[in-house]
């Protein structure tokens, strides 16, 4: 549970970000002395520097495997089952976190997976799911597990310096295995 105190006096205000019994983040200003912060930003270095390598690994993971996936099959393709993260995102939340999903949520899934399996099989009788297609649906998993890790750490890092640090780490990570 997160609790937010603010206490103003005349010429004093102090600000502390309490979770689960721990103070995260303290701030206090006065007319007479100058900014006084506590933690980086409103997470603690630990969390920031974790948060930031977790969500630019998976934008990483996400990046190249759709890169691998335009070898082997079309655009349309990878773009379709890429966007299927739309999709997954909500059935990997309830699997994880066990977050309920409303019944228009799940028709939703239904009918992405149906337009999949239509797309995959390209007119024929049976399910084709080459490497490509594979490389895509990896791709598609490595994207919405991204946007579960930033719900987990947007709250705790400042958005300005997950979105450069994910950035940084994907491209550090993408030079090192090139």
């Amino acid at each position: 549970m997160t609790k937010l105190y603010i206490q103003k006096q005349e010429n004093k205000e102090k600000i502390a970000l309490v979770e689960n019994g721990k103070l995260i983040e303290y701030y206090e200003e006065s007319e007479n002395t100058n900014r006084k912060e506590g933690d980086i930003y409103i997470g603690i270095v630990k969390d920031v520097i974790k948060g930031i390598i977790i969500v630019g690994t998976m934008l990483c993971i996400g990046s190249n495997l759709q890169q691998f996936a335009f070898d082997y099959i079309e655009p349309g393709k990878v773009g379709f089952i890429t966007a299927l993260y739309m999709l997954l995102v909500p059935l990997i939340s309830f699997i994880i976190y066990k977050k309920k999903q409303p019944v228009t949520t799940w028709l939703g899934v239904f009918l992405g997976v149906g337009g999949l399996y239509m797309i995959c099989m390209g007119g024929s009788s049976s399910f084709g799911l080459g490497k490509g297609e594979l490389l895509a649906l990896l791709c598609s998993i490595a994207f919405a597990l991204h946007i579960i890790v930033i719900d987990k750490y947007a709250s705790k890092i400042d958005a300005i310096v997950l979105s450069c640090g994910q950035y940084m780490v994907t491209g550090i990570v993408s030079c090192i295995l090139m």
